[in-house]
């Protein structure tokens, strides 16, 4: 595991070992990402097949898949046909190693979709932001 720590350095994530939190800086920045995937696949009703695949991820892909790190992705599924697809399409990126690794490039957008989802008023939501 000494290895993927050295990873973990280069490229912002050693894929979930635990020792290093997946962003090398000794702090997990992401505890509960299986919870947090959990309610990605029921967001955005993701069938089995798609729920396997991201079953099968480091923490690392997975939380890029979800646009909880990268640069790329959102946490809700939006404008699309078929949502598996697009996930399939973000998990094969996501093991190919293209989107970035850094944790909550997203959060104005995570924040967005927090609110939409919980149907949190203008006033709640100008207190978020």
């Amino acid at each position: 595991r000494r290895g993927e720590h050295r990873q973990a350095e280069v490229t912002g994530g050693c894929g979930g070992c635990g020792g290093c939190g997946g962003w090398g800086g000794g702090e997990d920045l992401a505890p509960f990402w299986q919870q947090n995937l959990k309610a990605f696949i029921q967001i955005n009703n993701l069938d089995d097949r798609c729920t396997q695949a991201l079953s099968d991820l480091g923490k690392m892909q997975a939380l890029q898949v979800m646009g909880l790190a990268g640069r790329e992705n959102s946490f809700v599924i939006r404008g699309v046909r078929n949502p598996c697809a697009a996930v399939m399409q973000r998990v094969g990126k996501a093991q190919a190693g293209i989107g970035g690794f850094e944790p909550y490039l997203q959060l104005p957008r995570l924040l967005e979709d927090f609110i939409e989802i919980n149907s949190i008023d203008e006033r709640g939501g100008e207190v978020l932001r």
